[in-house]
């Protein structure tokens, strides 16, 4: 007996849900079931990898520089300072002497635009001949660096083999030991290479092995994962050129206007809609037959702004850029100001300084300070780090705010001797602008060490513990303890013992406990203790009188 269409379809059904490993699914709508269910047949599709010339227009349209030359401005306007370079003598050989500010700008660039590039550093170390750039760089020999360039990943390459470090045990196994330069510059070299020791490499978004061997070991391009957004953009804007173009349009009914066509009379139809146009630019009154009639008809844009910023908004999320600053437009909603967003993208930018930035400043910093002719004279200088300055600019209110807190924390500080009031006053206010960083100028004074307790000295055997008659007559000294006076003698047979002291004015005995061989009170002894905090002497347990 043959299957019902039904009953076709409900098998087909069955099978394609056993097909599912999991998720959910519904066999009587299909909801869920490939074939049947369209939003579960998305299939996830490689992008194509973008070409050089395909990267390098993406960065000559306005969109595409813009998410890249944001960012990388933000990185370098306010550099950085080198701890401990008290002058600032090594900032001012690298943006005086190198243009190093400039540098790097185009270092990080086009390594966002191309996935990498590179900055040849030419420096003298007394390697001569025409493979010098080949040779390791002799650190211990750097007379002076001369200057740096800037080649972007097309323009630095290598081969496989003799232009890799090839040892698995070393730390650069697989990385570039040699880059083979190939300048676009009208010169007859046609290629030459350069060891990687004078080489600042900048890299592009992380990308994983697969891919980078795919980029000849470079980095993707910042276009690669937005690229969809950045065209769905530009088509949106182009779309609305075309709407505007056509936002107003003439209508012109022509009486058997199909019969002329059907004649040949095309002519009599064009000459009839020149005399109307030309009637509209000049005396602007329209001269109609008495047959025809004339109309304009308007295009809605309603709802074409907020479809726009929708497309804005996907490419400034997909590059972590706020449209305050991508579109130059303040946020929408109630109490928006897009302050959050502003910092979220400063913390951003710091993150892309230390990933991008750092290393290779680092290294530059390090190289400048070994020559000889160089801002420091080949000296090292101690302890130095490299201290992005902040990116955003603080409002007054936020300024005020940060010394206020400063002027607590040194407060504090020179409370607890740890700074002295000339340093806090040298440090911000010595130069010539505020300076958030205080200089401690020489080491802290430790304080000395408690002195060691001394041993007690051996006592007399055969002096008497307990002293009778008056104490101080006899050379003794008045105590006051808890308020209460009392005269002792402290005999060195009581100092050498560590036993309490008895003796006093009056019928009652007055106990106390020599300790560092000074009278201290004590309540419990053998016999009547003396107890301040009590009205009448109370007898105690015997106990161990020593306690010091």
């Amino acid at each position: 007996m043959a299957k019902s269409n039904s009953e076709k379809n409900d098998a087909t059904i069955k099978a394609r849900i056993a097909e599912k490993l999991d998720g959910w699914a519904n066999m009587l709508t299909g909801w869920g079931t490939q074939g049947i269910d369209r939003s579960v047949d998305n299939t996830l599709q490689r992008s194509l990898l973008l070409t050089e010339e395909e990267n390098r227009n993406l960065y000559r349209t306005d969109f595409g520089a813009k998410i890249v030359n944001r960012p990388v401005d933000d990185m370098i306007k306010n550099w950085f300072d080198i701890t401990n370079d008290t002058d600032g003598d090594i900032n001012k050989f690298l943006l005086d002497v190198l243009n190093a500010q400039e540098i790097f700008k185009g270092g990080l660039t086009w390594g966002n635009v191309f996935g990498g590039s590179i900055v040849v550093m030419l420096i003298d170390d007394g390697t001569t001949g025409p493979d010098a750039l080949e040779q390791p760089l002799n650190e211990a020999n750097i007379k002076s660096i001369k200057g740096l360039k800037v080649y972007d990943r097309w323009r630095a390459t290598w081969q496989s083999g003799s232009d890799l470090y090839e040892e698995p045990t070393d730390p650069k196994f697989g990385q570039p030991k040699y880059y083979r330069i190939t300048p676009l510059e009208p010169v007859p070299i046609v290629q030459f290479r350069v060891h990687e020791s004078r080489v600042l490499r900048f890299d592009g978004p992380l990308t994983d092995d697969r891919v980078r061997s795919e980029n000849n070991w470079w980095n993707d391009s910042i276009y690669q994962k937005g690229f969809k957004a950045l065209g769905q953009l530009e088509q949106t804007y182009f779309a609305t050129s075309s709407i505007i173009d056509d936002f107003i349009q003439s209508v012109l009914k022509i009486e058997n206007l199909q019969n002329l066509v059907a004649s040949g009379q095309e002519d009599v139809v064009k000459k009839r809609m020149q005399i109307l146009d030309l009637s509209k630019h000049t005396i602007h009154t329209m001269l109609i037959d008495a047959k025809e009639q004339y109309e304009k008809s308007a295009s809605s844009v309603s709802g074409l702004p907020e479809l726009m910023q929708e497309f804005q908004q996907r490419v400034a999320g997909t590059y972590n850029i706020p449209m305050t600053l991508f579109m130059g437009r303040s946020p929408g909603g109630m109490n928006a100001t897009g302050a959050s967003d502003i910092t979220l993208y400063y913390d951003e930018i710091g993150n892309q300084q230390r990933l991008q930035m750092l290393k290779p400043a680092q290294r530059l910093v390090y190289l400048t300070m070994l020559a000889k002719e160089g801002p420091t004279k080949g000296v090292i200088i101690e302890n130095w780090k490299i201290v992005f300055n902040p990116i955003g600019e603080p409002t007054e209110k936020e300024i005020a705010e940060t010394r206020k807190l400063h002027s607590d924390t040194d407060k504090n500080h020179v409370e607890m001797g740890s700074l002295d009031p000339n340093e806090v006053r040298k440090s911000h206010f010595g130069g010539s602008e505020y300076s958030n960083e205080i200089l401690v100028e020489g080491e802290l004074e430790q304080p000395e060490p408690p002195p060691e307790p001394q041993p007690l000295p051996k006592a007399d055997e055969n002096e008497p513990t307990e002293i009778v008659g008056d104490p101080v007559a006899q050379g003794g000294v008045t105590s006051t303890v808890d308020g209460h006076k009392h005269d002792y003698m402290i005999s060195d047979k009581i100092r050498g013992t560590g036993k309490t002291s008895l003796g006093g004015l009056g019928e009652t005995k007055h106990i106390h406990e020599i300790v560092n061989f000074t009278v201290q009170p004590y309540h419990g002894v053998n016999g009547t203790a003396h107890n301040h905090d009590l009205p009448t002497s109370e007898p105690v347990e015997e106990i161990d009188p020593f306690r010091g």
